[in-house]
């Protein structure tokens, strides 16, 4: 290494300012201002605004999502990050007052049963009298707490373990519109520790999930009156909208990091450092994070590592477009006494899920 290379500063492209790629651009910066390094970052966006699929749009007194609405709260990271770049103020819960959501069979919206959380319930009387299940379902669910817990090792698929401990309509009535609903995905190629962690732990820990959620919902109900500071359900949102949060990253990043309308052709190596090819430019980089899509990743690879590039091609992506529709209140006929409603596969419906997002969060 010659004396220029030592002198230089260390430096970095993020390719996507998506929010995975906002959060490691803030990150990176963060570390380097703990470490006292002078680094040279640079983010790197195709399209002409930052923040990918998270798009708020403010109309008319009302904040219309474009992409999602919520941060699921069961994985604490996204929580974790609005509190450390000081959005903790601006998350709001859901309104307590119409917590419940629904399922769709045949033309008819049926409730959740209360106390049913994503898989499996935790109260025995609103499950035994819910009309969304079938006698057999459900006596089929209630057999769960006596499945013996499985004994191989891995992963499974989140389909495979709901058929394995509650039985084939627990997944196809519940699960898998509730699972769709949120990943906007197949659960036969979901991975269950990648997407819902905490129901194998109960399987672990409880040998069963129901007994498992049963005792969760009891020490929930006596920690309310000694637990400190917020308290969130699975969902929460941000006052203004989800695009708060990329927004206030690009804030906290170094003024001027941040190119768009920038796409990627490819990058390679060169004399010891990484070389990004954009429409423009290129780019000499001590290291390079790809923050995009697997298929625009192998697009990018497949000149300098197209074994890499191989695998990451055929990687598959659910498609989804979102609609906001607005009406007056008196227009609809439904209570609308909940979050919103599901429609399974098996419906053979094109609507996956609709939020009542007036009613959904306080």
């Amino acid at each position: 290494m010659n004396a220029s290379e030592q002198n230089r500063r260390p430096s970095v492209v993020v390719v996507g300012a998506g929010i995975a790629g906002l959060a490691t651009a803030y990150r990176l910066t963060r570390l380097a201002a703990e470490r006292r390094i002078d680094l040279d970052l640079t983010v790197l966006e195709a399209e002409e605004r930052a923040g990918g699929n998270i798009e708020s749009v403010a109309r008319d007194g009302l904040v219309l999502e474009c992409g999602p609405d919520s941060i699921i709260t069961e994985k604490p990271w996204g929580v974790a990050l609005c509190r450390e770049v000081g959005l903790e103020e601006r998350l709001i819960p859901t309104d307590p007052n119409h917590r419940g959501s629904f399922v769709v069979r045949g033309r008819r919206l049926y409730p959740v049963p209360d106390g049913f959380h994503l898989l499996a319930p935790s109260k025995i009387r609103p499950f035994v009298t819910s009309r969304l299940f079938s006698v057999g379902g459900k006596l089929r669910m209630a057999c769960e707490p006596l499945i013996p817990p499985r004994r191989e090792g891995g992963d499974e698929s989140l389909a495979s373990f709901v058929r394995r401990r509650l039985g084939r309509e627990a997944l196809d009535r519940i699960a898998q519109p509730m699972v769709g609903g949120v990943y906007t995905a197949d659960p036969e190629h979901l991975s269950l520790q990648a997407t819902m962690p905490r129901f194998l732990d109960l399987e672990r820990k409880y040998g069963s999930v129901i007994r498992g959620m049963m005792k969760a919902a009891r020490q929930a109900r006596s920690a309310v009156g000694t637990a400190r500071g917020p308290r969130y359900d699975l969902f929460v949102a941000l006052e203004g909208g989800l695009e708060e949060l990329p927004r206030r990253l690009l804030e906290l990043l170094p003024p001027g990091s941040l190119r768009t309308r920038s796409p990627v052709a490819r990058i390679r190596r060169e004399r010891r450092r990484w070389i990004v090819d954009t429409a423009e430019d290129s780019i000499a980089a001590d290291a390079v994070c790809l923050a995009v899509p697997a298929h625009a990743a192998a697009r990018i690879l497949v000149s300098e590592a197209p074994k890499l590039a191989a695998e990451l091609e055929p990687i598959p992506y659910a498609s989804a477009a979102t609609v906001n529709l607005i009406y007056r209140r008196e227009q609809i006929g439904h209570s609308l006494e909940g979050f919103g409603f599901v429609v399974p596969a098996i419906e053979r419906r094109s609507i996956l899920a609709c939020t009542f997002g007036s009613q959904k969060y306080r």
